[in-house]
């Protein structure tokens, strides 16, 4: 993720809205990161920190169904 920031970000966003970003969350009291991975995330999202919690099932728009799996860790402390 680190890397995808750092790489991606700047292509999308200006160095007044990354440096907004920075800590935003932390500031608002959140102290972990959620997110839903496909299962070929699973292992990326895995080598940088997050845990799995439990699978669930995403429906698409036209019915068909994916399976997920809902990750978590801590945000590091500043």
């Amino acid at each position: 993720m680190r890397a995808s920031v750092l790489e991606l970000f700047p292509q999308f966003y200006d160095e007044r809205q990354l440096e907004a970003g920075h800590d935003a969350a932390r500031s608002q009291g959140f102290q972990r990161l959620d997110l839903g991975a496909t299962l070929p995330g699973v292992a990326l999202y895995r080598a940088f920190g997050f845990r799995e919690v439990e699978p669930f099932v995403v429906t698409m728009p036209d019915g068909v169904t994916i399976e997920v799996v809902a990750m978590e860790r801590p945000i590091d402390p500043a």
